[in-house]
């Protein structure tokens, strides 16, 4: 622990140190590299990138902070650490840079130059986003002066072409630049071929466009900046690996309609390598990508991809395993024993590390502190997956043995690996079986025998009961029997629970009534008290374990869930859960969180007591509304539930209303909860006559337009303004917008657009009065005077 005074770098050493992979405090002791002397800041990237090899951006960062410090040999140095092992673009374009910036000066500068570039487009030029790779290599094949040399020119000439069209033809970023650069170079050289050549690689240049747009957008949902951490199964965890999924799959589909098999193996395998930049810990991209490989005969790709991986993760058992199974059926011996030597070494270092970063801590100390362990941490101290992690590889190391050299090969190694005390039972019971079936019965029972006299497997339940499974294959009735009751004896009662369970069984199949009754009547006496304050009792349990059949039980899994007794997945069967263990694990998707989290189980929900609640908020007359809007009764939860307390039911049916108007009536809040303002709606229907615009009566309006001036004057390109001007947010009256929209002043003795109103009146003037304006009104008193 950090004391309270340490500095943030040394808080962040102390939380590595708790957990190596604890991204944010890698970022802040990163972060403060800056306060750091050389010699710390490279201690800390070389202990970052221990853990984090796939993570090119802080490769980059290693480099150019060597490049700052003026060290060329140890830039180059991590250049061939890094490079063919980290397929990021952005740490190969810092690597064609520094070629160019260091490199200038030697004298076959150029062809240093162009095995850089060539190298670089080998590696990462099916990238993404290396189009400003393939641009800056091109304009340095035309930056070279072959003038003079028809033979140099014409090599120049080949080569920026084909450059240009790898270049088209790939889903890159840009590809337009590309390709109107690719246009103007051969139209310059000659227009007769250029058209013929454009022409070729047209199809595929509007493919390769496309198909970058469909790549780009399965690429842009992956999060920026993923840091390559062991898998922990959380449900963004399990987002990222179907995106890099769906991407590979892509990839296969052939969206290119590439002829060539090779490059569609290719483009497929770099999809791989750049899941594997973000996800190296996921080993099945690893063993689909070898399986890919070998399904197109790219063998020797795949070994050197498997021992890539095999490199990056030499503490993987799976891919491991899945490497030594490869070398073996490629006949290589010597290389899978090389395998699993550095498999079991690294295996034994694991252990001892967490043994000294968690030692074991007690029962109740872990309790309390369990919801403040992550996934990780939980896997450390007291569980012991990598001691049977070590175990698996010596099984299948003396498998492997026996299978090529024989017996007698594999038998030294279990006599090597039995004296390991951080092996588990399940190497003796490997060497059991292994003699049993390929060498005599008796050499087996006598390894079951050792495994009970090594002392750390006495009482070990899963040892006594993989024993009592062989004792029962070989027809021993007698001699299982006393067994089972020397285990018994041997056994914790939380442990003997499973071999009583697995006795009564043996003798439900073998033994009489009598003898099934004896095991029922045990174990009901000696579990019955466990199952006091239990909904279920001992002797239903029982009765499972009397009538199951190895995955057919006598009911159904909810049946089973609701006694605590769990199915197996995996294995169908059932087993039973501890006593006062739930029977319900927790979803994939809900990892535990590495903060310490309430305990919400004994939280009750809010109650509120509606009455309580009206009584101190009265509504109503008491709370200063009129009497005319409290006294009638309220509605809104539902006309057949009215709510509890002071508030009353709806005045008539809810019923009897449209549908519409009933839905939105029930959804409204009732009338009682409403306590104020007040509107008195008499005076409101008073107001509303005279409400006028401008502020005037409508009266007094009428008087005013009668008296203004009209819009415009009649004289020739004299426009007056009439009347105050408009305010922008003032509305307009509608019949001042009938006016504005219909009518238009014209100069005097100006003949009527209208023949038919011969009779309409002109203003003195030779105006237009406002009455005269408003032609519909005008018809309408001409039609009534006609009438």
């Amino acid at each position: 622990m950090a004391t309270r005074g340490a500095t943030r770098a040394d808080r962040a050493e102390a939380r590595i140190a708790e957990q190596p992979y604890d991204v944010d405090a890698w970022g802040v002791l990163l972060a403060e590299t800056k306060n750091m002397t050389g010699d710390q800041v490279r201690d800390v990237f070389e202990r970052f990138l221990k853990l984090f090899p796939t993570s090119g951006r802080h490769w980059k960062m290693y480099i150019e902070f060597e490049v700052r410090m003026g060290h060329p040999d140890k830039v180059e140095a991590i250049f061939q650490r890094c490079l063919l092992k980290v397929p990021a673009v952005d740490l190969w374009k810092t690597y064609v840079g520094y070629m160019r910036d260091t490199k200038r000066t030697l004298p076959d500068f150029r062809e240093v130059m162009t095995q850089a570039y060539e190298f670089t487009l080998e590696h990462v030029g099916l990238d993404l986003n290396s189009t400003s790779i393939w641009l800056e290599y091109i304009d340095f094949l035309k930056s070279q002066d072959a003038a003079g040399n028809p033979h140099a020119e014409g090599m120049k000439m080949d080569r920026i072409r084909r450059t240009y069209q790898k270049a088209v033809v790939s889903p890159i970023a840009q590809v337009e630049d590309a390709w109107k650069g690719y246009d103007a170079y051969e139209n310059g050289l000659n227009r007769i071929t250029a058209k013929k050549l454009l022409a070729e690689r047209s199809a595929a240049y509007m493919t390769a466009r496309s198909s970058f747009k469909e790549r780009k957008l399965i690429l842009d949902t992956l999060p920026k900046n993923w840091m390559p951490v062991p898998v922990e199964g959380s449900a963004r965890e399990n987002q990222v690996a179907s995106i890099w999924r769906r991407f590979i799959n892509y990839e296969k589909s052939n969206p290119l309609k590439l002829e060539d098999p090779l490059a569609l193996v290719s483009r497929v395998i770099y999809a791989y390598r750049q899941c594997l930049l973000s996800m190296p810990h996921h080993v099945h991209f690893w063993i689909d990508a070898v399986v890919y490989l070998e399904t197109n005969e790219q063998i020797e790709r795949a070994a050197l991809l498997l021992k890539a991986g095999s490199e990056l993760l030499p503490e993987n058992l799976l891919l491991q395993l899945f490497y030594a199974d490869f070398e073996e059926r490629r006949g290589n011996a010597a290389t899978v024993k090389e395998i699993f030597d550095n498999l079991i070494k690294a295996k034994q270092q694991e252990i001892d590390q967490k043994e000294q970063r968690a030692p074991v801590v007690k029962p109740a100390e872990a309790t309390a502190a369990g919801d403040a362990t992550d996934t990780a941490g939980q896997s450390e101290g007291n569980d012991d997956n990598a001691n049977r992690e070590l175990s698996l590889a010596y099984i299948h190391q003396m498998r492997f043995l026996r299978r090529t050299e024989g017996l007698k090969a594999a038998r030294p190694l279990f006599i090597t690996a039995r004296k390991d005390p951080r092996t588990t039972h399940h190497l003796y019971v490997a060497s059991a079986h292994m003699e049993y079936h390929h060498a005599s019965t008796d050499i087996a029972t006598k390894i079951f025998r050792a495994g009970f006299g090594a002392g750390k497997l006495k009482g070990d339940a899963g040892y006594s009961l993989a024993f009592l499974d062989f004792l029962a294959s070989l027809n021993e009735d007698n001699t299982t029997r006393a067994a089972f009751e020397e285990l018994v004896a041997q056994t914790d009662k939380s442990g003997a629970r499973a071999l009583l369970s697995k006795f009564l069984a043996f003798e439900s199949e073998n033994g009489s009534t009598a003898a099934i009754r004896s095991i029922d009547e045990r174990i009901r006496t000696m579990y019955a008290a466990d199952f006091d304050n239990k909904p279920v009792s001992i002797a239903a349990l029982t009765a499972i374990d009397r009538f199951k059949f190895q995955d057919a039980f006598p009911c159904s899994d909810a049946v089973l869930a609701s006694m605590d007794y769990a199915r197996d997945p995996t294995s169908g069967t059932a087993a039973r859960v501890p006593v006062g263990a739930s029977s319900v694990a927790p979803l994939a998707s809900e990892p535990k969180s590495r903060f310490p989290m309430p305990d919400t189980a004994a939280m009750t929900p809010l109650k509120v007591d509606a009455t309580e609640f009206l009584q101190q908020h009265s509504f109503g007359p008491s709370g200063g509304a009129p009497a005319e809007f409290s006294s009638g009764p309220a509605f809104g939860r539902g006309a057949s539930d009215p709510p509890a307390g002071p508030m009353t039911t709806y005045r008539f049916p809810v019923a009897l209303l449209p549908p519409a108007i009933a839905s939105l009536l029930l959804a409204l809040p009732p009338p009682d909860s409403f306590s104020g303002p007040f509107v008195n709606e008499a005076e409101i229907m008073q107001l509303l006559p005279a409400v006028v615009h401008d502020g005037h009566h409508p009266q007094q309006q009428q008087q005013q337009q009668q008296q203004q001036q009209p819009f415009l004057t009649q004289q020739p390109g004299a426009l007056q303004h009439r009347g105050p001007r408009r305010s922008r947010f003032e509305p307009i009256a509608p019949e001042q917008e009938m006016r504005r929209s219909t009518l238009l002043p014209r100069p005097a003795g100006a003949k009527r657009r209208f023949e038919n109103d011969s009779d309409e009146e002109q203003g003195s003037g030779g105006e237009m009065s406002t009455a005269d304006m408003d032609l519909y009104r005008h018809r309408q008193q001409r039609r009534l005077t006609q009438n």
